[in-house]
């Protein structure tokens, strides 16, 4: 074994003589490192999986019970919640919208296209101010219809006509006491109410045409005018509206003749308007089979209610057929 103090000691007194390259050893070269895995077991996962579970305490039991109950009930909460969201969006996709009211129609409307074509377009403003133009042409025919007509007959009244005909001239064109007007057209009491019948009656004739009231409910049916325009003709139109006053446009514009077969054929029973009965209730017993024998009927009798109804329907029937 060399000292390191003894080859320092040579060195130095002979420098010339040795080098130090030749007393070194040279370093042998270092290898790769190669890392081991830090697992040592040579036993295989499934080996591991196999393995016995250490034994379970009664706590432990418990505390996976537990765990459980808390998945069955979270899972039951998770199905109800869908369950009732599906339910409402299927019963919300489902609902019907809801539906609109029929709308009630004023009987100053029904015709006005045959005055002017140009109304079924017109903008709203514009149908207004036309309907109140229409109600401004006929008040102009009051006082000659009137006399022409024999109002007073009919069951006429020059103060009741103009007191349901003035707001839908809306004077000077104040659409809003129109509209007030229109909304309020005592469409259910045209069966029985003599100057809300009278007033229709006196329309129709002024504006020449025909209109159904129809009450389904006691399957019965009005129609109006009492009388036709003496110039009118077979060729008026006729208009169906409810008695609550909307249209019933599958029956609109139909013939007198188509409109009295249906009604023969579907049991609907034909009346005249009430105007016209109480016009009738003033005749006595034997004016009123005076009256029957002149339009064609072959026997009146009864009372005097049936031989109002009786006379008024036949002369109603007899006006339709020609």
């Amino acid at each position: 074994m060399v000292l390191y103090e003894e080859v320092l000691r040579i060195v130095s007194s002979n420098r010339e003589t040795f080098r130090l390259p030749s007393i070194c050893i040279p370093e042998e070269p270092v290898s790769e490192v190669v890392r081991m895995p830090l697992r040592t077991s040579t036993k295989s996962e499934s080996d591991e999986e196999n393995q016995p579970s250490p034994p379970v305490t009664g706590k432990a039991v418990k505390a996976v019970k537990a765990v459980k109950a808390v998945k069955a009930v979270t899972v039951a909460t998770v199905a109800t919640v869908a369950t009732v969201a599906t339910v409402a969006t299927v019963a919300t996709v489902t609902a019907k919208a809801p539906t609109k009211p029929p709308r009630v129609v004023d009987p100053i409307i029904l015709g006005i296209e045959l005055a002017d074509p140009m109304y079924p377009e017109a903008p709203g403003r514009t149908k207004h101010q036309i309907e109140c133009e229409e109600g401004q042409r006929v008040e102009a025919k009051l006082n000659d219809l009137y006399k022409s007509q024999g109002g007073r007959a009919r069951g006429w009244t020059k103060g009741g006509l103009e007191s349901m005909i003035k707001p839908r001239c809306a004077s000077g064109g104040d659409l809003r006491e129109l509209d007030t007007a229109k909304k309020t057209f005592p469409w259910p009491l045209v069966i029985s109410d003599k100057p809300t019948s009278a007033f229709l009656d006196f329309l129709c004739v002024a504006k020449s045409i025909r209109v159904a009231v129809w009450l389904e409910e006691k399957k019965q049916v009005v129609l109006y005018p009492a009388a036709d325009h003496v110039d009118a003709g077979n060729s008026i139109p006729l208009y169906h509206v409810s008695d609550h006053g909307s249209i019933l446009s599958s029956f609109k514009r139909s013939t007198c003749s188509e409109f009295l077969t249906y009604c023969d054929t579907n049991g609907w029973i034909l009346l005249p308007p009430t105007s016209i009965l109480h016009s009738l209730e003033g005749l006595t017993l034997a004016d009123l089979e005076s009256v029957g024998k002149k339009i064609g009927m072959a026997e009146v009798s009864g009372n005097k209610a049936t031989r109002v109804a009786n006379v008024a329907i036949f002369k109603l029937r007899q006006r339709l057929q020609t």
